[in-house]
């Protein structure tokens, strides 16, 4: 009979310490985890007409990575050197140090 008693304490206290393990790793998962984990959103910036210098530099200044150019093409509009379109659009959220 003795011996059974002890058993229930010794299963009593490891599933005590089940539940607290449980509860931290549930504290560390939805709340620990997401604050390390989130990385803050910015606008990118309106690049159309700038100089691809000026242009990098808002972009390094804004926190976001430069993307090589995809493709130089003449247009009427604008002098040559210049920022004809860009992906993604100005004032579109992205995750800072992302490439733009």
């Amino acid at each position: 009979m003795r011996r059974n008693a002890i058993l229930f304490a010794v299963i009593k206290v490891l599933l005590v310490c089940l539940g607290v393990l449980g509860v931290i790793g549930l504290v560390f998962l939805f709340w620990i985890i997401p604050q390390q984990v989130q990385t803050p959103e910015i606008a990118v910036p309106n690049l159309i007409g700038q100089s691809y210098e000026q242009a990098v530099l808002l972009i390094t200044s804004s926190g976001l990575a430069v993307d090589p150019v995809q493709e130089k093409k003449p247009s009427p509009d604008f002098p040559i050197g210049q920022v004809i379109e860009q992906e993604p659009p100005a004032n579109f959220k992205i995750k800072l140090n992302k490439p733009i």
